[in-house]
């Protein structure tokens, strides 16, 4: 992931939708528990929160 806070949101915006598709599996993820939520916007978190509960 990076940490850039743009390309952040990008990135966790493009992995919700890819979610949809059916094509992304939990070890596609796993860089996300890298992630500290404490330092994320709220928008970010959102999709983080999304996609820990659906994959972890």
């Amino acid at each position: 992931m990076e940490t850039d806070r743009d390309c952040r949101e990008s990135q966790l915006n493009a992995l919700s939708e890819l979610t949809a598709s059916g094509l992304v599996e939990a070890e596609d993820l796993a860089p996300l528990r890298e992630l500290r939520r404490d330092v994320l916007t709220e928008a970010d978190a959102e999709h983080y929160d999304y996609l820990v509960s659906e994959y972890f």
